[in-house]
């Protein structure tokens, strides 16, 4: 049985591992680790959504041509009909399969572009102006 401090002098490589490695290969939402107040690790979408954000390995922050088609979607969306689109909606304008627009959602909200609450229907709230969005082709 391994003791405690073993344990805690491999979980700071298990973080990195966590937060540099292994969001390439594994997920579109990646996490970032901390430890909390009682000695251990817990992971932070904030702190996450702040280190993604940044230019980090020569990536920009803007969006990519899709991201931005969903994003202006979104916007627009809401603008008509006064509240947020469902991932139902969105999967019948760019005739994409359920699991794509929910992966594109996490994405966005990943990066810091979008935030919702999980479980919640209707709930996207973009985060940046419509002025930086492209036209929805």
């Amino acid at each position: 049985m391994r003791s405690i401090s073993n344990q805690r002098k491999w979980l700071p490589l298990a973080a990195i591992f966590a937060v540099c490695v292994a969001p390439t290969f594994i997920s579109y939402r990646p996490y970032v680790f901390r430890w909390d107040d009682s000695g251990y690790l817990q992971r932070s979408i904030a702190l996450s959504r702040a280190f993604w954000s940044l230019d980090v390995h020569g990536m920009d922050a803007a969006y990519t041509p899709k991201q931005g088609q969903y994003l202006a979607f979104i916007y627009y969306y809401a603008r008509i009909h006064g509240r947020a689109p469902a991932e139902a909606e969105m999967q019948q304008y760019f005739r994409v399969s359920p699991p794509a627009v929910h992966q594109m959602i996490l994405t966005l909200e990943a990066r810091g572009f979008i935030e919702r609450i999980p479980g919640q229907a209707r709930s996207i709230r973009l985060l940046i102006p419509a002025e930086e969005l492209p036209d929805l082709i």
